[in-house]
């Protein structure tokens, strides 16, 4: 079995895993990208058989270029992961024993907080951004969209991926999130019928298994062009450019959290497999904690 053929495998083993659509793409391109890098740093195809010769030292090389590229450290992180799944597989298949890619330690990420909105930012974005389209039905479908992912926290993907089916319940909508890994989150009266009246008005198929949010062309409406909607408010409207749909999501955990501190609630909330994922929050909390007390207590001021 050639180089390419074994890519394919890989990429079908990795689907088996669950593993998203955009998390393959990513493994994929990291591959060909460590590949290219390969046959011009030593002037030779890539082969099965070289690539079980990789050394630590090419490995090294080829972050070092990544680095002059510009990429970042969380995108080195991310194109090591990839090719070590595709050598863990390549052991689990018994084409080799070991690997130098086994042994490379990846870069130390640096911990950055998410960077919320303000609640009265959210609550300005939620009751104006319809305004934006000349489309009453498109205007309605960005504001029912926006507002479900900042009272929910639902990921843009899994709101995209919704199916008209979901919207059966008056209080929960099932979502499949992460690793096809299902969770039931609360829905609000008013971000419900904010759906259903976007629903009643867009033009295309209202059936169980139609999609809840639609592009201008009748097709599943696209990440990209939901991230232009919010990029188009903010910039007319002076709002911070961290202001994005994931943003929403974290503007969603944070507010629950200066409200509730409920980290378990919160973290069945988002969907988040392990809890040290949602922690992050109580130290966004802790530090507007921290700026409120700089910015009031007389003491701080001096």
């Amino acid at each position: 079995m050639n180089l390419g053929q074994l890519i394919n495998q890989w990429q079908l083993g990795l689907g088996a895993l669950n593993r998203s659509p955009n998390t393959i793409k990513a493994y994929t391109q990291d591959f060909f990208d460590f590949k290219c890098f390969f046959e011009d740093y030593h002037n030779t195809q890539l082969t099965i058989e070289n690539f079980k010769t990789v050394t630590p030292q090419d490995i090294r090389a080829w972050l070092l270029a990544q680095r002059k590229k510009g990429m970042n450290t969380r995108s080195s992180a991310r194109g090591l992961a990839g090719m070590k799944s595709f050598t863990q597989f390549l052991l689990q298949r018994e084409i080799l024993e070991d690997h130098a890619f086994f042994h490379t330690r990846s870069p130390r990420l640096q911990k950055t907080l998410p960077r919320p909105i303000s609640i009265e930012q959210a609550l300005m974005m939620n009751d104006t951004i319809q305004n934006m389209s000349e489309c009453l039905w498109v205007g309605l479908r960005n504001q029912a969209l926006m507002q479900l992912l900042y009272y929910t926290g639902m990921r843009i993907s899994e709101a995209l991926n919704l199916n008209q089916d979901s919207l059966q319940d008056d209080q929960f909508i099932t979502v499949i999130g992460k690793g096809q890994k299902t969770r039931q989150v609360p829905i609000i009266d008013s971000i419900r019928e904010g759906l259903l009246t976007y629903l009643k008005i867009q033009p295309f198929s209202n059936t169980p298994n139609s999609p809840v949010f639609y592009g201008e062309k009748g097709k599943r409406l696209q990440a990209a062009i939901a991230q232009k909607v919010l990029r188009d408010f903010r910039r007319a409207n002076g709002m911070p450019e961290s202001l994005t749909p994931h943003a929403l999501r974290h503007s969603c955990a944070t507010h629950l959290m200066q409200s509730s501190h409920d980290l378990r609630g919160i973290q069945e909330l988002l969907g988040h497999a392990s809890l040290s994922s949602t922690q992050i929050y109580t130290q966004i909390d802790e530090l507007s904690m921290m700026n409120t007390y700089k910015a009031a207590h007389p003491r701080a001021k001096k």
